[in-house]
This record gives C-alpha cells, structure tokens and sequence, in this order.
C-alpha cells in the first residue's frame, strides 16, 4: 500500500492536525499496540489547534461540619488545581522505493511502518517510565514526578504483599489504581512464585477447576 506525500503542521493557526487515513493503520495502530504505557493508560484524542494537554485536579474537598439546628452553617470550597504538559513529537522517517512499494509483498509500506511504530512505541515507553532531565523535547516521565509514594518490595519476591500494600497507600489518598506495571525480569520472577510449598501452581496463575 503506496503511502500519500503529506505535510503536517503542529503550530497556530493551522487547524489540521491528523496525518492522511493511510498512516493510521500503517504506524499509529502499531504503536498504540506496542507500548506498554499506551496499553496501561490508554490514550485520547485532542483538537489539531491545541497545542498543549490540560488535566484538572481536585487537590482538596470542601469541609463539612457538625451544626446546631438553625446554626449557620460555615462555608468552604474545594480546592482546584490543574496538571498537563505541552504536546511532544517523536517521529522518524525512512525511504523505500516506488517500486518496492508497488511490487513488495507483503505490503513494505506495512512491514515498515510497523517496524518504525515499534521504536516510536520504545521511544514513548523510555520516556514515560524514565525522567526528562535537562532536555524539554521529551515530556516528563515518571521520574520527574514530586511527593509521590513508594513501596519497598525487597530485594526478591516471594508473596503479593507489595501490592496489596500499594493498592491501600493509593486509596488512603484518594487514589485508585488501575493496573500494574513490571519489568520482564520481575514478572517472570512474580510468574514463578508458587501458591504454596511444594505446590506447582503458579500462585498468579489462572485456577484450573
């Protein structure tokens, strides 16, 4: 599938913002199914005059209080905050033929696109589950974040206590989680704990009865 020249503009005023219907499935798609951050958080879509992502955030409730019949009753506010970034671009670009396009099979233009929608998907999952430092091309990872909790799992895994500790300290905050992510080494090692001594089952594996 021969891919459409195309010029896309990601500053004002100009409003197009999307690439042709061509590169969707030819890049877009893979990286959306490849990297890990995407897969767990998932993703949005935002007009193409926009040039930055705002979230808001309630920092803090309003107070309420126990009051006499009649009392006035006192007031408060919520306390509001917001949290976003300005749009980051990772790309890359490469060069096939008109006639290998034309004439490859399978598809080059898939089998390309889905080998540069795999880095771009490393590139994005590098940045989310690392820190920006001194650069401001790349947004800001985990590793930038303040005040944020933590939880020692020890130097090996032998039980899900870890998880059960993350999931409570979440929702002491008012947080809940969504999911888990973990490095290869430390999912086959999690993949391996036993539901007990001498037991074969895996203790996180599905129940075969």
């Amino acid at each position: 599938m021969p891919v459409t020249p195309s010029t896309m503009t990601t500053t004002a005023p100009q409003p197009k913002a999307w690439l042709p219907d061509e590169v969707g499935p030819v890049v877009i798609q893979p990286v959306a199914a490849e990297s890990v951050a995407i897969s767990v958080l998932g993703h949005t879509s935002a007009p193409g005059s926009v040039d930055a992502f705002r979230v808001p955030i309630v920092t803090g409730d309003p107070a309420a209080s126990w009051v006499a019949e009649g009392q006035e009753i006192t007031v408060s506010a919520s306390e509001l905050g917001e949290t976003g970034d300005y749009f980051h671009k990772v790309a890359g670009i490469t060069v096939i033929s008109s006639e290998m396009a034309q004439d490859a099979s399978p598809d080059i233009a898939q089998q390309v696109g889905a080998g540069l929608g795999r880095d771009i998907a490393r590139k994005i999952d590098a940045a989310f589950f690392g820190k920006r430092a001194d650069t401001t091309l790349a947004p800001k990872g985990l590793g930038d974040l303040t005040s944020t909790g933590t939880v020692t799992a020890g130097a090996h895994w032998t039980n899900t206590d870890p998880f059960v500790q993350a999931i409570y300290q979440a929702g002491a905050v008012g947080a809940t989680l969504a999911a888990f992510v973990a490095h290869p080494a430390d999912a086959l090692a999690l993949a391996q704990i036993k539901d007990q001594t001498g037991s074969q089952r895996p203790l996180l594996g599905n129940d075969p009865t």
